[in-house]
Order: C-alpha cells, then sequence, then structure tokens
C-alpha cells in the first residue's frame, strides 16, 4: 500500500484483502475543524456507493489481521448502522495488539484529521 500524508478531502490510499480492494478517504477540507459524522459520511457519499456496509466490514473484520500496518494510528468509519440506536455508526480501529469494532456516534463532530471513511474499490 502506498502512504503518503494527503490533504484531508482526497483518497489516502487503497488496500486489497483477498479479491476485494478498499479505499481510506479523507473529507475534511485543508486545515478545517473536525466535522460530525453526517457530514463526514455525506461528503465522501457520491463515488463507489459510498462508506462501506454491512456485509463488507464483516469482511474486513473476518481478515483484519491483512489490514495494512499503516492504518494502526487511524480510525476507519464505515456506514454500518447500530441495530438498536441509528445515530451510531460502526468504526475500526487498532488497539493494543489488534483491530477492534466500536460504535460511534454520528452526531458528535469529533471525526478529526485521524478518521477516515471506509469505501471499496472492486
Amino acid at each position: 500500500m502506498a502512504v503518503h500524508q494527503a490533504i484531508h478531502g482526497n483518497i489516502w490510499g487503497q488496500f486489497r484483502i483477498q479479491v476485494r480492494i478498499f479505499e481510506i478517504v479523507g473529507y475534511l477540507h485543508k486545515n478545517e475543524k473536525p466535522v460530525d459524522g453526517n457530514e463526514a459520511l455525506r461528503r465522501v457519499a457520491g463515488e463507489n456507493g459510498g462508506a462501506i456496509k454491512e456485509e463488507d466490514e464483516a469482511y474486513i473484520l473476518k481478515y483484519r489481521v491483512q489490514l495494512p500496518r499503516e492504518l494502526q494510528d487511524y480510525k476507519l468509519v464505515t456506514g454500518r448502522r447500530h441495530p438498536g440506536n441509528r445515530r451510531y455508526i460502526s468504526e475500526i480501529y487498532f488497539r493494543g495488539n489488534q483491530w477492534c469494532q466500536f460504535w460511534r456516534d454520528l452526531d458528535k463532530d469529533d471525526y478529526d484529521e485521524k478518521t477516515f471513511v471506509l469505501r471499496r474499490v472492486a
């Protein structure tokens, strides 16, 4: 995976897990303050079907050991909604020595430069 420090709002990088290709997408403009989750998802919705949903997230979690090491400092959000509260979306992050899943509040304006949206390319 070619990792580079791009300005948010651009595709930051792509990676392959088995036969699927995913991309990590930023949504902030240069020097912009954090936004809420609704705005982050809205900004990346126009291409490749927007943020990945439940089936692709399950696939990534199944093969999570194949997630690129370069992503360990970042939070990766998906479009998968919490089944009991649709105001929360799934986030994948690295903690300790493994990738974990967490529910993140869409209404909080803490979607910053360390948070990226996952989209499927192929």
